[in-house]
């Protein structure tokens, strides 16, 4: 299959004619090739649980060096993952303790 290179002007983004809404519609999902795509799980994306009214955010903490160091020996999905799972079992249960 031969690499196709298109640059789209998001200010006119095209619509998929008739023929390739056909073709789209005809492909199934084990034909499609996913080598270049990285794997999710990878990421940890598995493991995370979105709230609906709640976004993932990145922020910065200071937190001690034996603290860091617990976490990667001991956090299966890596060690900030882990902190942020601690963080949101307490929250969870601080709510729960004020309701």
């Amino acid at each position: 299959m031969a690499l196709v290179r298109k640059r789209m002007d998001p200010k006119h983004p095209s619509s998929p004619t008739d023929e390739e809404m056909r073709r789209y519609d005809a492909l199934r999902d084990e034909d499609i090739d996913y080598s270049d795509s990285p794997d999710l799980t990878q990421a940890g994306l598995s493991e995370v649980e979105l709230d609906e009214r709640h976004r993932i955010i990145s922020v910065r903490v200071p937190v001690g060096e034996d603290v860091v160091e617990w976490f990667r020996r001991h956090a299966p999905q890596g060690a900030a993952q882990g902190m942020a799972s601690v963080l949101a079992d307490y929250v969870r249960a601080q709510q729960r303790r004020m309701s």
